[in-house]
């Protein structure tokens, strides 16, 4: 019962990730362009099933190369529109997951996962992972999707904190919940999928 919003690896591995991002951005208001070249890595582990519990860590590093003509919010450069994509190193995911094994009675499937995770509701509209951006935008939460009957998918998040695409360096990169978040699109669909 992995959601897309999780990652879906191998038994147990490694994995990267990564690639430049060169946007342009002409905005009015602004006398002057914006033009980024900037770069992500990304380098995570995920353990392979043990009695239902799975554990995954990710840490990802973006930066500018040859272009810094843009506004990162934390660079200064206020006179050129913004690219939110400033130089970062972070902590991206690390979470404990389980997943019951088999079904339980009165919840179905279940998966319970602890820690920062990727949240991403529906097409990720109003709640997502900003998957565009260098920076993914993560949550602290614990998690639980619940499938209590065939066609029926409860999906409910106890957030506490909302690592933003911003990145490590600007105060504007984490968003500490002043009140928690309880997020939770309930799914429910007829007929044969």
């Amino acid at each position: 019962m992995r959601d897309r919003g999780e990652g879906t690896g191998p038994a147990a591995g490694a994995a990267t990730s990564g690639g430049p991002c060169p946007p342009d951005v002409a905005q009015d208001g602004f006398d002057r362009d914006a033009h980024a070249g900037t770069f992500r890595a990304r380098f995570g582990f995920e353990t392979g099933d043990l009695q239902g519990l799975s554990f995954l860590m990710e840490g990802d590093f973006t930066t500018a190369l040859l272009l810094e003509d843009f506004n990162s919010t934390v660079n200064q450069k206020v006179d050129r529109p913004v690219v939110a994509d400033p130089d970062s190193e972070r902590l991206n995911r690390l979470a404990l997951r389980y997943e019951a094994p088999t079904s339980l009675p009165f919840l179905g499937a279940s998966q319970v996962t602890l820690g920062r995770q990727r949240i991403i509701h529906d097409n990720a509209r109003f709640v997502g992972n900003v998957g565009f951006r260098q920076n993914e935008q993560t949550f602290d939460a614990v998690r639980a999707l619940v499938t209590p009957v065939e066609g029926a998918r409860v999906d409910y998040s106890y957030v506490w904190q909302v690592n933003r695409i911003f990145g490590s360096n600007s105060p504007l990169g984490r968003a500490p919940a002043t009140t928690t978040s309880l997020l939770g699109p309930g799914n429910w669909s007829w007929g044969e999928k």
